[in-house]
């Protein structure tokens, strides 16, 4: 069960980085932490209990909302500062005793030690058995039992630093509102990381429309996937309009055998480990191709 001591507490570090953080190797000291202004529960009810905090920072305000769900075993973190700081970092802290976390990368995952200055991560990042999904986060650092999740920071706008810099008003980022939301979860070896992800920042799209007759039944899958690990992340139609394409990412890191299902149709296919592979469907039936839907054409040995 995640429990109130997985909260995130927003912290504040001295930034004199540049841009891109070349000219240095982690922030610097903590200049203080968000004061707690009010406290609200915004909404209560069968489903869930949401709370609302309103937080301040020198000029900057942070409103944060966190959901509690009744019948869920994880929780949402909503966030919204208006940032009007300089040379700072803000992150959200999150206290945890482990070795080393996983984080996802483009089409995979990296597992990685302990640093003081961030590294990157995609939408989701494992420590242990909690899992943080996230489309807003883009990069962490990880030391002293502290997983701290970069919100944003606010260096001079386009400074490579080569040298001294002149007296002058500089453009300041992330300036302004910026917002975001992180899911924590249990993520026990029978998650699907990836997939909670793409669910996590994909949420359905609900089409409202009056009834009607049909041919197809009021419910209905026409394309999913079984396999370990694995998710479909494309469909489309082919560059050439003669076929749809559908792409399948394993993370399994295992070659393993999954079945594909497309309108009713079952096709048996084979995933490499970490794989990336291209489908291409034509008339209820399936050929590979490249990345670029190009016939695969294997060299001989």
């Amino acid at each position: 069960m995640i429990t109130a001591e997985k909260l995130f507490v927003p912290n504040c570090y001295e930034d004199e980085g540049d841009t891109w953080c070349f000219n240095i190797q982690s922030y610097g000291k903590k200049t203080g932490g968000f004061s707690l202004v009010k406290t609200e529960l915004t909404e209560s009810g069968e489903v869930m209990d949401k709370i609302k905090l309103t937080l301040k920072y020198n000029n900057s305000i942070l409103y944060m909302y966190y959901t509690f769900y009744k019948c869920e075993d994880y929780l949402d973190v909503e966030y919204r500062v208006n940032w009007n700081e300089e040379h700072t970092v803000f992150k959200l802290d999150n206290n945890i005793i482990v070795d080393s976390v996983t984080a996802a990368t483009p089409y995979g995952q990296m597992k990685r030690n302990k640093s003081s200055f961030d590294r990157p991560m995609g939408e989701w990042l494992k420590a242990d058995r909690l899992l943080y999904l996230t489309g807003s986060v883009f990069a962490y650092n990880f030391y002293d039992n502290t997983l701290g999740f970069t919100i944003l920071r606010s260096p001079i706008y386009g400074d490579l630093r080569l040298g001294q810099l002149p007296e002058r008003d500089y453009m300041i980022m992330d300036q302004g509102i910026t917002e975001g939301r992180i899911r924590v979860m249990h993520g026990g070896e029978y998650i699907n990381p990836s997939a909670e992800a793409m669910n996590f920042n994909n949420p359905p799209v609900i089409i409202c429309e009056s009834n009607h007759d049909g041919t197809l039944p009021s419910e209905n899958s026409y394309i999913s996937l079984k396999a370990d690990n694995a998710v479909i992340s494309t469909v489309k139609y082919s560059e050439d309009n003669s076929g749809v394409i559908i792409r399948i990412i394993d993370y399994s890191g295992k070659k393993q055998a999954a079945v594909l299902s497309v309108l009713g149709y079952n096709y048996t296919i084979t995933l490499q480990a970490n794989e990336i592979k291209t489908i291409k469907l034509n008339d209820s039936q399936i050929s590979e191709v490249n990345l670029i839907e190009e016939e695969k054409i294997y060299a001989r040995i």
